[in-house]
């Protein structure tokens, strides 16, 4: 084998080694799509710097005590990258379910979270859980 070729396949055999390690999980947590449907408070795209609209968490508040809905909130990263926020309320949820979809945000973790608010909480303007 000439030095070229045993440099490339060294070269090679590194970056394999190298994403091997590598895992971005780019699916939906289980908890997110094993579930049965919801009425929607909408959808609220929001540009940097605006906040989530009143109607929407007004929809949300509203729902918890009925059969429950779910409400999606995208926001931008300062570098432009779209992060997705879904809360959820409903009878059988104690509270906000939120789960925020950040895979789409090249310089952070690119990974589904889930959180739990628990009691008498409400939707923020800001997009988190608040007490009431």
């Amino acid at each position: 084998m000439s030095a070229t070729n045993s440099c490339t396949a060294v070269v090679l055999a590194g970056a394999v080694v190298m994403l091997a390690g590598c895992s971005i999980r780019s699916g939906a947590l289980p908890e997110f799509t094993d579930r049965s449907p919801l009425v929607s408070c909408g959808e609220a795209v929001l540009a940097q710097g605006e906040t989530v609209p009143p109607g929407a968490i007004a929809c949300m508040d509203e729902a918890a005590g009925r059969g429950g809905a779910e409400l999606s909130v995208s926001s931008l990263t300062t570098e432009g990258d779209a992060i997705v926020s879904y809360f959820r309320v409903g009878p059988q949820i104690d509270g906000i379910d939120l789960f925020v979809d950040a895979t789409a945000d090249s310089f952070g973790p690119r990974t589904w979270t889930y959180q739990h608010c628990t009691g008498d909480t409400t939707i923020s303007e800001y997009g988190a859980c608040t007490a009431r």
